[in-house]
């Protein structure tokens, strides 16, 4: 059995550059023990595996999430890959989808002096499984629902801890210096509901294997 993580790996170097970055949140993924999943020669056995990650901001331990509300970080990282979701019905999905390749980009904008994010995530994906009368329309709009929901979902449980999960501020950093140094190196410019004015996500089906797709 593979686990399949939400979370982006992190390397000791790399953990320290985001340290020393402006706006940046760092992301340290969290294990825990595992003795009920994991089986070797019909035996029960004891592994480690990643549930959860702990938060820190400004070089300071903030708060820990679990996997389940970091949905969204899959599709904000380019270091995750073959991604399996279902799509449509949460009992029973319309599709099992594999995404193969996934881009995204982080475009900020002033409207006055407040920074309002765009987020563009293109998404490549192949059909692994697929209910009868399924249609392509279909389960490509429940796909641009379900990472955009994920993306959504997660942005609010950083929202609900005072926390800029995305590292959204230091595209402000980037982009409008000026604005960053009046507000204080950043200190003063909060995260709202409406910081995050827009989710654009364009799904591509590039292969079906010996699935026929209803048009």
């Amino acid at each position: 059995m593979k686990q399949q993580t939400n979370i982006p790996p992190l390397q000791l170097l790399k953990m320290v550059a985001l340290l020393n970055e402006p706006g940046c949140t760092v992301l340290l993924p969290s294990l825990s023990l595992n003795n009920e999943e994991w089986m070797k020669d019909k035996k029960t056995i004891s592994q480690h595996e990643l549930n959860g990650v702990f938060i820190l901001q400004n070089g300071k331990y903030k708060n820990w999430l679990t996997q389940e509300e970091v949905l969204g970080l899959r599709w904000l990282s380019n270091q995750i890959h073959n991604i399996h979701i279902g799509v449509g019905r949460p009992t029973s999905p319309d599709a099992i989808l594999t995404i193969n390749k996934h881009k995204v980009s982080v475009n900020v904008s002033l409207h006055g002096e407040v920074p309002k994010f765009n987020l563009v995530i293109d998404v490549r994906s192949s059909v692994e499984e697929i209910a009868d009368n399924a249609t392509e329309e279909a389960i490509i709009a429940a796909a641009k629902e379900k990472v955009r929901n994920d993306v959504q979902q997660t942005f609010q449980q950083g929202l609900n801890r005072n926390l800029d999960i995305y590292s959204l501020q230091n595209h402000v950093y980037r982009k409008y210096l000026s604005i960053w140094k009046k507000n204080k190196n950043g200190s003063l410019l909060q995260l709202t509901p409406n910081s995050l004015e827009r989710i654009d996500v364009r799904v591509q089906i590039e292969d079906s294997g010996m699935i026929r797709l209803n048009r």
